[in-house]
């Protein structure tokens, strides 16, 4: 027998936390330990990468960083604490898919989140890559699969 919820008290919240504007297409988000959002955006060039916070009531975002010569981020992974690997890439219009070169680099937040405290740094050049899987293999830090 299912069990029904009627209770209002039960009701999610929901509330805009940051309204990008037209057209923009969000395709990555990934949080981070302190609940911060990281916030891949798809088709601008150069290939954004904003932070916002959920939390707060200003719906505010920053741009963290900018990957050149990159259109897009296609995957953002926590590989170890407050490090994460982003994958950056060129992508179509026609196939909403990352086609040629992409690059992989290390986001480490451990320092703090704003722009003069985070570093980054390419780890990998894939060419003729198709960037949009990604993940972490268990059991192996610093491990990931693209």
């Amino acid at each position: 027998m299912a069990t029904t919820f009627t209770d209002i008290s039960l009701a999610a919240s929901v509330r805009p936390i940051h309204r990008f504007p037209n057209p923009t297409w969000v395709e990555n988000i990934a949080s981070t330990r302190n609940g911060l959002l990281l916030v891949g955006i798809l088709g601008q060039a150069p290939a954004q990468l904003h932070i916002l916070d959920p939390f707060s009531h200003a719906t505010q975002d920053t741009l963290l960083h900018t990957f050149t010569p990159s259109n897009s981020i296609f995957g953002i992974t926590e590989y170890e604490t407050d490090v994460f690997a982003v994958a950056a890439g060129n992508s179509s219009s026609t196939t909403a898919n990352g086609t040629s070169d992409a690059n992989i680099s290390t986001l480490d937040l451990r320092r703090g989140t704003t722009k003069s405290s985070i570093k980054v740094r390419k780890l990998a050049h894939l060419p003729d890559a198709q960037t949009n899987r990604r993940s972490v293999v268990q059991g192996h830090t610093g491990a990931v699969l693209f």
